[in-house]
């Protein structure tokens, strides 16, 4: 149960600077147990799907599309079980983990073993969103030079975003 707390608060600090967050471990390490107590942990709350249901399907492969902006799920955080049962859902909840970087919340992906191109895709995924979202850099002006005057300097251009990176937590074996 200790290793239990210690990886729920491991969770909940990635999410404050990374909006997602994958968690893999072997049958039986306490996974869906995690799920649990993310749901009852979260102050803003948590939605929890299982990769295996067919009816969550919509939702893993269309986050955008049925839990974008303005359906309710500002803050929270979804989880997704067994998330490693379909591979090609990690992309698409990869971008739109990164998409919620500034609406707090995240996501959270549990799987026994994530393959190594699941991996790659989720930081593809999370890359490609974050540059989409990078303002240009303006140009700057000319240097000026004695006695003559300067022109409207142009704003500093925001920070870039901080790549959405996933965080990858591994579990062992509960005895």
């Amino acid at each position: 149960m200790q290793i239990q707390r210690r990886i729920l608060r491991d969770i909940f600090e990635i999410l404050i600077d990374q909006p997602l967050v994958l968690v893999e471990g072997p049958p039986r390490s306490g996974k869906t147990s995690l799920v649990a107590q993310i749901q009852r942990t979260a102050s803003a709350g948590a939605l929890a799907l299982d990769a295996g249901s067919p009816g969550s399907h919509h939702i893993l492969f269309e986050p955008e599309l049925t839990l974008g902006e303005g359906r309710g799920l500002a803050g929270r955080i979804l989880v997704v079980d067994r998330a490693d049962l379909e591979p090609a859902c990690i992309p698409p909840l990869a971008a739109f983990a990164a998409s919620r970087t500034a609406r707090g919340g995240g996501v959270v992906l549990l799987g026994t073993a994530f393959s190594e191109a699941a991996l790659e895709a989720a930081y593809a995924a999370a890359r490609e969103r974050t540059q989409a979202a990078t303002p240009e850099t303006p140009e700057m002006p000319a240097p000026v030079g004695p006695g003559q005057t300067a022109p409207d300097m142009p704003a500093p251009a925001p920070a870039a975003p901080v790549p959405a990176a996933p965080a990858l937590l591994r579990l062992g074996p509960l005895s």
